[in-house]
Formats: C-alpha cells, sequence, structure tokens
C-alpha cells in the first residue's frame, strides 16, 4: 500500500487540504480489509459518497488536470465527468431531494481573473445546469 507522507493542516494560520497524486478508491469490507480498488487513473480520486440507492458514486478527481467532479457506477465502471471549469469541485453528495437528481457541492471559481469565494452549488445530473449558490 501506498504511503503519503504528513502534510501540514495549516500554514501561516490558513487551513490547507492536500491533494495527494497517489489517492484512490477503494471497497472495503466491514473489518478496513480492502475488497477492490475501483479508480486507478494518475492524480487524485478521492472524496467519495454513494448514491441512496448504492448504485453510483460520486467523487473528486484530478484527472482532467483540474479537481473535477466525476460520478462511476458502484463496481467503478461508466465514469462521467461532471464538471469542467477550472477551479476546485469536491465534496459532492447525492441529494435526498427532487428524486435524487441533483449534486449538491463545493466550488471555487476564478472569475474575471479573481478568485472566487467557496460556494455550495449543485447541478442536476445528465444535464448542464448549475443551480443557486449558498456563498461560504
Amino acid at each position: 500500500m501506498k504511503t503519503v507522507r504528513e502534510t501540514p493542516l495549516r500554514k501561516n494560520g490558513k487551513y490547507i487540504w492536500p491533494v495527494y497524486d497517489t489517492f484512490d478508491i477503494f471497497v472495503a469490507d466491514l473489518q478496513g480489509n480492502i475488497v477492490k480498488q475501483l479508480t486507478h487513473e494518475k492524480g487524485y480520486d478521492a472524496e467519495p459518497t454513494v448514491s441512496p440507492q448504492g448504485d453510483k458514486i460520486v467523487f473528486t478527481s484530478t484527472r482532467s488536470g483540474d479537481l473535477e467532479l466525476y460520478t462511476m457506477n458502484l463496481d467503478g465502471s461508466d465514469v462521467q465527468q461532471i464538471t469542467d471549469e477550472l477551479g476546485y469541485d469536491g465534496g459532492a453528495f447525492f441529494s435526498p431531494r427532487w428524486d435524487q437528481n441533483y449534486l449538491p457541492f463545493v466550488s471555487t471559481k476564478n472569475r474575471a481573473g479573481h478568485q472566487s469565494i467557496q460556494r455550495v452549488v449543485s447541478r442536476r445530473l445528465g444535464g448542464t445546469n448549475r443551480y443557486g449558490a449558498l456563498y461560504l
């Protein structure tokens, strides 16, 4: 198993979220034993959440060169990119509302050359619309 070097969680008083290019997503049994590796791409594959139906996983990845959201089947097949704008998209989960077709997530985008603040937005699965923002 790969090891991750220690990274401070704060620098100059600010929180740091390490993005390790060795992170992958695995299935484990109830005793914590790894049963299967689901992702094998180079880069950060992390922050997974399983859908309430138990058939899909949403996760954050750098496989495109930027931190974007992807979905895949529970067995790791049918990986689909959900977001594609420069900036962080992550911390997603499947909404229990609206027939579970929406993904609320945290997004930090660069607008007009300025780094924007983090905001919570949602995207309809299978579509390109973003809905409402809660700025943090």
